[in-house]
């Protein structure tokens, strides 16, 4: 989707999804990106069948990737990106994966798409029960209540996790 720039943050952001790739030998990813394949922050799958594939790309290299094949995907699974100078980390199901130091940040991210980048290259099959991109980089305590499980760091609804937050639903 176009026109969205004003809610996504270069500087500092997290995409959040709870989701389930088809399984197929297909790649399958969204992401939000400046319209190229330089600049983004992308939750996928890779075209083997097993590995999860999360990453930020600032000018055509990867400053965070977890890429693997320890994450049952004929289930959905929520993940969430957080990107910030200094302070990048992948989320999956309540756990922190992966962490990096990193100052590089994607520039001009303005775009959410439901592929790798704009532009038709590696369309998203599968399905997609939230999809979220925050315009700060929350903590690892929200991080971890987003991605968690019900019952233990999770809340019930959107709602619920706004209020305890306190954002305003707009």
């Amino acid at each position: 989707r176009d026109g969205i720039g004003s809610l996504i943050n270069s500087t500092e952001g997290v995409l959040f999804a709870e989701w389930k790739p088809k399984i197929s030998s297909d790649y399958s990813f969204f992401s939000i990106s400046n319209g190229t394949l330089d600049e983004l922050v992308t939750i996928g799958k890779a075209n083997d069948t097993t590995n999860m594939f999360v990453g930020v790309r600032t000018g055509g290299g990867y400053e965070i990737l977890h890429n693997t094949s320890s994450h049952d995907l004929t289930i959905f699974n929520k993940v969430a990106v957080k990107w910030k100078s200094g302070d990048m980390a992948v989320w999956v199901n309540g756990v922190e994966v992966l962490t990096s130091t990193s100052t590089s940040l994607p520039t001009g991210m303005n775009k959410l798409s439901f592929e790798f980048a704009s532009g038709g290259t590696f369309p998203f099959y599968g399905e997609i029960r939230q999809l979220q991109v925050y315009n700060t980089a929350l903590t690892d305590e929200q991080l971890l209540q987003l991605t968690g499980e019900s019952g233990t760091d999770f809340y019930e609804s959107y709602a619920e996790m706004a209020a305890a937050l306190t954002y305003t639903i707009q």
